[in-house]
């Protein structure tokens, strides 16, 4: 799934929804399941150099013109109490709603 796709997703998505991420880590890629917990921001752009994290200097200088856009959205594990800060396309791969 491209990231605007996943961002017109979760667009349509009430808080509390329940779904499965597939996320990159260590060694490939692993399934979450979990509540979405709205906050769905622009958060800058993906640096150049291909960095965790994203920057906001977008219109500052040309070398950040032709970056992807960097969205955020919280998310909090079945099971887990603490709220995690997702980054689509970088660390979220593919979102599917569980019904």
């Amino acid at each position: 799934m491209d990231d605007l796709s996943t961002v017109n997703l979760l667009n349509t998505l009430e808080i509390g929804t329940e779904m499965e991420l597939t996320i990159k880590c260590l060694g490939g890629t692993a399934k979450m399941q979990g509540k979405y917990k709205g906050g769905l921001e622009h958060h800058g752009y993906y640096k150049p150099s291909g960095g965790w994290g994203c920057s906001s200097l977008k219109g500052k200088y040309k070398e950040f013109e032709d970056e992807r856009e960097c969205w955020q959205f919280h998310f909090t594990e079945k099971g887990k109490r603490s709220i995690y800060m997702m980054q689509i396309g970088y660390k979220v791969l593919d979102v599917k709603v569980l019904i």
